[in-house]
């Protein structure tokens, strides 16, 4: 589930449990975000010539900790270690309203 916030950069994401987003970017656009419940594990890729996606980094992010990821980072797939919902709060500095 995602929340906007209205006339802001803001929304909430609710994980549910166990879950794991596709791999996708973020294109032209920054994106930090905060864990507020829960924990994640954050994969990220770099694409290859031929449609395909190579793993660079993996790592586990708590409550309370950020993260960011832009285009120059690469893609990124989002996945709740809980068996319970997980939310988490993103900002993005560089879209306009």
């Amino acid at each position: 589930m995602k929340i906007t916030i209205p006339f802001s950069n803001i929304c909430l994401l609710r994980w549910k449990p166990n879950v794991i987003s596709s791999i996708h970017n973020h294109p032209n656009v920054n994106c930090n975000y905060m864990i507020l419940k829960g924990t994640i594990r954050e994969n990220i890729y770099k694409q290859t010539n031929s449609d395909g996606y190579y793993l660079i980094e993996s790592k586990i992010i708590n409550k309370h900790q950020c993260s960011y990821i832009n285009d120059d980072i690469g893609s990124h797939s989002i996945e709740n270690l809980s068996d319970k919902p997980s939310w988490s709060i993103h900002y993005y500095p560089n879209v306009s309203q």
